[in-house]
């Protein structure tokens, strides 16, 4: 029986990831990080194709991983590559696909456990597929239209009775703290001497836009949709928002009173241009066991391992799914109410696999 051995793929900025090679530490397992903006200039990735499977080395700063000695592969977030000084657009653009194959290649010889598997993965971030299967498996979705079509949203909102929330249909522009890649570029050497993790302090250039209502305003400026796709949905009313962090077969409902605040009504999100010390309240919750075999369900067809999901609980008591994060943060929950969701990460990444045989 092979000893764990976890292959963590992420970005230079991720607390997360910190947090849980800390806890590998404590329990003296074996990890491998690889942080994509390395890729190529500094990791180096081969292939090969043996007498009886696939493998692939990968080396990175004087360690070096050997793709079968891996059993279990944490995708928790990928950086942006980093170029050679290259001249034009299209020379990165191939270079930038060359990379992605290279290393989606590495991913098929890693046949052990995967939280979440990068196929699974990319699907179940797919909005419109999302929405399907949670009404498959019988949760409550709020109308929605997805559309870079202006008419079609003044119809839209005209046969819906209450107002219209709109958001971005993934929401992240991303590209690592300022002036990230010509640091890599100015002081790589031939040898890795870029610290492990950037500090927090630097901050990041990942950007999150939350969810608006339509108002009259913003409706005057609907053309602009044209140029670049939104989500719209009806409005729900609130008492409370929750978020599950779903882990294998662990889940940690909380509630979080997003009601409390002006500025948090429709997202809570907001909360995070605040300072930590004055966050919503949070407080753990009690899901019904009819939802909560739901969306046991939802994760079984997405082939999902972990996910967080967003869910309203309405005035009258009525649940509504919102969406599933693939790569939604915990942090502040746990901070916040004491849960042990970093441990039963952790966990479960050592023991490997809870259900089917690459969680694919």
């Amino acid at each position: 029986m092979k000893k764990p051995y976890v292959f963590i793929i992420s970005q230079f900025f991720e607390p997360n990831v910190d947090a849980v090679i800390s806890r590998l530490n404590q329990r003296g397992v074996s990890y491998f990080r690889l942080n994509t903006e390395t890729i190529p200039l500094i990791t180096t990735i081969s292939l090969y194709e043996g007498a009886e499977e696939l493998y692939t080395i990968i080396s990175c700063d004087g360690k070096q991983v050997d793709t079968r000695c891996i059993t279990s592969v944490w995708r928790r977030r990928n950086g942006e590559f980093v170029y050679p000084n290259v001249s034009c657009a299209q020379e990165r653009g191939f270079i930038r696909h060359e990379s992605a194959s290279m290393l989606h290649g590495a991913f098929e010889s890693m046949r052990c456990s995967w939280v979440n598997h990068f196929m699974s993965d990319y699907r179940a971030n797919v909005k419109p597929y999302q929405y399907e299967i949670a009404k498959q498996v019988g949760l409550t979705v709020s109308r929605t239209l997805i559309t870079n079509d202006p008419d079609a949203v003044k119809e839209f909102a005209r046969s819906l009775p209450v107002p219209v929330l709109f958001k971005p249909v993934i929401g992240l522009t991303t590209g690592g703290p300022p002036n990230f890649s010509a640091e890599i570029q100015a002081t790589y050497d031939g040898k890795f001497n870029i610290p492990p993790a950037i500090p927090e302090s630097r901050g990041s250039e990942v950007r999150a836009l939350f969810s608006q209502v339509l108002d009259d305003d913003k409706i005057k400026h609907l053309n602009t949709i044209a140029g670049c796709p939104a989500i719209f949905q009806e409005y729900i009313k609130k008492r409370v928002e929750i978020r599950i962090t779903i882990i294998g077969n662990d889940m940690f409902p909380v509630e979080i009173h997003s009601q409390d605040r002006e500025d948090t009504k429709v997202d809570f999100r907001a909360q995070t241009l605040l300072e930590t010390s004055q966050f919503l309240h949070h407080e753990v919750h009690k899901l019904p066991d009819d939802i909560s075999a739901k969306l046991m369900k939802l994760m079984k067809e997405l082939n999902l391992v972990f996910g967080c999901v967003d869910m309203i609980l309405t005035p009258n008591g009525e649940y509504v799914f919102l969406e599933v994060n693939t790569a939604g943060q915990w942090g502040w929950i746990e901070h916040l109410t004491g849960l042990k969701i970093t441990d039963a990460l952790t966990d479960l990444l050592i023991r490997g696999s809870i259900d089917s045989e690459y969680n694919v």
